[in-house]
């Protein structure tokens, strides 16, 4: 019995929320103003070059360059602490091997 009381409490609220919306119009576009973006987006780049700013492409460029030198370095950082770890490690065990007491006695 609740549920059907529910149910059309449901359902009312939902009448009374579409019923609301009764006599709204669409909203329409003043005419031609489509027309009148395009033509304002265009005149901004009319007698216009599209070519990027020199100084800004030496930036871009450099910026690259400077990214590229850090990779590479701390790629041979990497790779020169892993050898150097492995050293290391070689000479460690190589120590404790001498530092064995093969005394039986």
């Amino acid at each position: 019995m609740s549920n059907k009381n529910n149910y059309t409490a449901k359902e009312r609220w939902k009448d009374e929320i579409l019923s609301s919306i009764e006599g709204v119009r669409r909203s329409e576009a003043p005419p031609f103003l489509f027309t009148r973006i395009q033509s304002r987006i265009q005149s901004r780049f009319r007698g216009k070059d599209n070519r990027v700013a020199s100084p800004i492409l030496a930036l871009g460029v450099a910026a690259f360059v400077v990214l590229c030198c850090v990779n590479v370095w701390i790629l041979a950082d990497s790779i020169k602490a892993k050898t150097q770890n492995t050293t290391i490690q070689a000479l460690q065990a190589a120590s404790t091997l001498e530092t064995v007491n093969f005394d039986l006695y």
